[in-house]
């Protein structure tokens, strides 16, 4: 038995960010004895070897920051700087990772198990030289399904570029020549498979299914939802970003405050914001008269934020997630959760059912306020 590696730029409790969060539920629910056959490529320079064994005890860790890349390795092989990729830094990236994973090969043994993530294709490079039979001939390499940068654009408002171009190659590509696609949905995969082109007979048994464990830091699971009253908050708890259409979400809670008066309750972000710009967009949106319903509480974490989400109504607008570790983590909380039907990870075919488990809308403003009343 060899090692299996999760590469990621992503770790929690270490950083912000789903990815992270998925790989570090994997890691704190596998048994001791599987704990010591794992390992985890950081490409990133934040976290320490001995915080992370702290946090995951038993998992072999490397720190594999940019500044490791070796122009001539450990074996004599000459490889291009990053300047050299004029078109796309992460290319250079898939290369640098490479370099990490042949380190831990190196250190630890035979690889059995490469699981990267999808986004920026950091499996390009090792994909290519397992094809070419020059690097981890008898490692499978997987590309774990959590939504492409390419498939971000396609539903966000950007400016085509060149680098988005090739990035959209080096993510197909990775895809294409992985050994295995791990989905979280089917119907999530099944959108990916349409994306980018592939036909059911080089997708389909590449496939293979496995949704994360859902964990809560700081609260048992309970087994129904919280009393709904005039009071309760409604809250968006996704990253304020396009793609989540925090938006929607206030235009949709705008309406229901104005279709339903005797509602007593608050607006509130509880989200990650990175560009105050946007921010500022999406107060903008918030008429005069209901400025003071709307509350943006930046920094809460832990219990506090658990205790504050399962309490609540939590709306989920975006027309795409992959998984949406959020949302059962609200549900598992007992708060109720109102869900975009639209997307693939909330519609037919997903756990989520309307009325049973959540309140759904059809991804348009209007129709959310109709669904909170």
């Amino acid at each position: 038995m060899g090692l299996k590696v999760f590469v990621t730029r992503e770790l929690f409790p270490f950083t912000a960010g789903g990815i992270g969060r998925v790989i570090a539920n994997m890691l704190m629910t596998a048994p001791e004895e599987d704990r010591a056959e794992m390992a985890i490529l950081y490409v990133g320079d934040n976290v320490e070897a001995d915080a992370f064994a702290v946090a995951h005890p038993g998992v072999t860790f490397l720190a594999w920051p940019h500044s490791r890349f070796q122009q001539v390795d450990e074996r004599g092989e000459i490889f291009p700087p990053m300047p050299a990729f004029t078109h796309s830094m992460l290319h250079w990236e898939s290369v640098h990772v490479l370099q990490g994973l042949l380190e831990l090969e190196r250190l630890k043994g035979p690889l059995e198990y490469v699981e990267f993530v999808d986004w920026g294709a950091p499996a390009f490079a090792a994909t290519q030289e397992k094809l070419l039979g020059s690097a981890l001939t008898t490692a499978t390499l997987a590309v774990r399904l959590h939504t492409t940068d390419s498939i971000l654009a396609d539903f966000e408002p950007r400016v085509q570029s060149v680098h988005g171009l090739n990035l959209f190659d080096l993510e197909r590509k990775a895809l294409a020549d992985c050994d295995l696609i791990v989905g979280q949905i089917a119907p999530v995969a099944e959108a990916f498979r349409v994306f980018y082109g592939f036909s059911e007979e080089e997708w389909t048994p590449r496939l293979r299914l496995h949704a994360p464990p859902v964990l809560l830091d700081t609260m048992q699971p309970v087994t129904q939802t919280t009393m709904i009253d005039d009071t309760t908050p409604l809250l968006f708890t996704s990253k304020l970003q396009d793609i989540k259409r925090p938006d929607t979400f206030i235009r949709g809670c705008i309406q229901f405050l104005r279709d339903r008066p005797r509602y007593q309750g608050n607006i509130v972000f509880l989200a990650h914001s990175f560009d105050v710009s946007y921010q500022e967009y999406v107060i903008s949106l918030v008429p005069e008269d209901l400025r003071s319903r709307v509350v943006f509480a930046r920094g809460v974490t832990g219990a506090a934020r658990e205790k504050s989400i399962s309490g609540a109504v939590c709306v989920f607008p975006s027309p795409w997630e992959s998984f949406c570790l959020a949302a059962y983590e609200a549900s598992l909380s007992g708060a109720a959760c109102v869900l975009n039907a639209e997307n693939p990870a909330f519609g037919p075919g997903s756990p989520w059912r309307d009325g049973y488990n959540c309140s759904t809308f059809d991804g348009s403003a209007e129709d959310l306020g109709r669904a909170l009343c």
